[in-house]
C-alpha cells in the first residue's frame, strides 16, 4: 500500500516534471476493410439494378454454379420496339440437358440470332441520341458471339459496366469449388471466400434469404434498395420501367445513366 505524505502519494514524487506530450500515443489498431460484395447469375444485357449492385460492390460474384432457369434474364433481356415491350432471347443447346448449369449453357451454333439482335437494336434504337457511341462496344462482341451463355455475359456486362465507371472485380463463382452448397450457406460461403466483410443483396431475397449463415461467417447484410428513375425515352409518352440497360444508354447515354445509379460516383 502506498504511503502518503501531506496527502500527496509517495510515489508521485516519481513523475515530477512529467508532462503528457512527452509519451507517445499508442498507436490506433488497424481496422480490416470493408470489403461489399454483390452475387448474381450472370443475365444477358441486364436492366438498370443489376449495373447499380455492380457500381455498389467492391467484388461482383458472377453466380455461374447453379442451374439455369429457361426464359429468365440469364438468357433474355427486354427492350422498346416501336414503343412497345419485346424480349431479345439468346438461344440456347437444349436436347439432353435439363438442368445443365449456367456455365455450361451453350449458345445454339449456325443460328443468325447474334445478327438479328443486332439488326433488331439498331431498327428500335438507330435514331436515339447516343446509339452509335454505345452500340460500338455491343456490335464487337456480338458479331462473333462466345459458344459459352455465361462467357458472352460476362463480355458484355464487363463492357457496359466499365463504361460507367466501375471499379469492382469480377469473379466467376464456378472458380471458388463451392458447388456442393445451396441457397444462403454458398451464398455466405462465397462471401466469405473472396474476403467480403458485407453482402449486398436486392430487394427480392428478403422473404427467402436465410440469415444464420451470414451471421455464422461474420458478413453482415446491406439491402440494395434500389429504386429506378425515369429518364427521357424517344418516342414514349408514359416511362416504361425494367427494361435492359441498353434502353437507357441509347436514349441518355453512359454519364447520364451513371447518374441513374448508385455506387457513389460523381
Amino acid at each position: 500500500m502506498d504511503r502518503w505524505e501531506g496527502g500527496t502519494p509517495k510515489h508521485s514524487k516519481l513523475f515530477a516534471g512529467w508532462c503528457a506530450d512527452d509519451v507517445p500515443a499508442l498507436a490506433a489498431r488497424p481496422q480490416p476493410p470493408s470489403v461489399t460484395v454483390a452475387i448474381h447469375q450472370p443475365n444477358y444485357l441486364p436492366w438498370l439494378g443489376y449495373f447499380d449492385k455492380i457500381l455498389r460492390a467492391d467484388v461482383f460474384v458472377l453466380l455461374d454454379c447453379v442451374q439455369l432457369s429457361v426464359q429468365s434474364y440469364t438468357q433474355r433481356a427486354r427492350i422498346l420496339c416501336q414503343g412497345k415491350p419485346l424480349w431479345l432471347t439468346v438461344p440456347i443447346q437444349k436436347s439432353g440437358r435439363y438442368g445443365q448449369a449456367i456455365r455450361d449453357t451453350e449458345c445454339q451454333t449456325g443460328s443468325l440470332w447474334a445478327r438479328k439482335h443486332l439488326q433488331t437494336l439498331q431498327a428500335s434504337y438507330g435514331r436515339h441520341p447516343y446509339y452509335e457511341a454505345v452500340a460500338a462496344g455491343l456490335r464487337e462482341t456480338l458479331a462473333a458471339p462466345l459458344s459459352h451463355l455465361a462467357v458472352l455475359n460476362q463480355r458484355l456486362i464487363e463492357i457496359i459496366a466499365t463504361q460507367l465507371g466501375a471499379r469492382c472485380r469480377f469473379v466467376r463463382a464456378s472458380d471458388l469449388g463451392l458447388e456442393d452448397l445451396h441457397g444462403s450457406e454458398l451464398l455466405s460461403a462465397i462471401v466469405q471466400q473472396v474476403g467480403g466483410t458485407t453482402y449486398l443483396f436486392g430487394g427480392g431475397a428478403t422473404n427467402y434469404q436465410d440469415e444464420e449463415p451470414f451471421e455464422r461467417r461474420q458478413v453482415a447484410l446491406l439491402s440494395q434498395q434500389f429504386a429506378p428513375r425515369p429518364y427521357p425515352q424517344r418516342g414514349i409518352v408514359s416511362f416504361v420501367a425494367g427494361l435492359s440497360i441498353v434502353d437507357a444508354l441509347f436514349n441518355v447515354g453512359y454519364a447520364r445513366t451513371r447518374a441513374l445509379l448508385g455506387g457513389g460516383l460523381e
